[in-house]
């Protein structure tokens, strides 16, 4: 709404499109994912203020809101913002228009290189294959090292017991 002159959002991207486009800074209350990155973003630039819902009392939202529409700072770097997102060398309609045209020129530039595998490459039996083989290489090792240390801990044995037989 154009007399709108705070947006208090949860950071998702549609919503901080919408106002950058109407120039309309922000109050963010992240929930999950990249919301909390997002907000954080605007706010180290000062379109918007990040607030936490574990720290959220009715002071610091009210505090923030009058900080907000009070510091002019944050209006304009919004407005600064919202120029250089708006300035395109075509509308979002004729964007759109384009791309469908593109594709409907190429067909073969949305076709998936997935669409080309080999039913084994498909169903992933050569990486299946391989990590099998490897599993297989891992306990062949493990099996000649215990060998091995097997093998030395019985001739020790038998060094001793010849040790102990010549003694006698």
């Amino acid at each position: 709404h154009k007399n709108m002159k705070l947006f208090i959002t949860h950071g998702g991207l549609m919503g901080t499109q919408e106002a950058i486009v109407y120039k309309v800074p922000m109050i963010g209350l992240p929930l999950f994912a990249d919301q909390h990155t997002n907000i954080q973003s605007y706010a180290n630039k000062k379109l918007a203020i990040a607030l936490s819902f574990n720290n959220l009392t009715a002071d610091i939202l009210t505090n923030s809101v009058k900080t907000v529409l009070n510091d002019p700072t944050y209006r304009n770097n919004m407005e600064r913002i919202s120029q250089l997102f708006l300035d395109r060398p075509m509308s979002a309609m004729d964007t759109a228009v384009y791309w469908v045209e593109y594709t409907a020129r190429h067909p073969k530039v949305l076709k998936s290189p997935a669409m080309e595998l080999t039913w084994w490459q498909f169903y992933l039996l050569d990486v299946y294959g391989f990590i099998v083989i490897c599993f297989l290489i891992v306990l062949f090792v493990i099996k000649k090292i215990c060998q091995f240390l097997l093998k030395l801990l019985c001739s020790r044995r038998s060094d001793k017991e010849l040790m102990k037989s010549k003694k006698q």
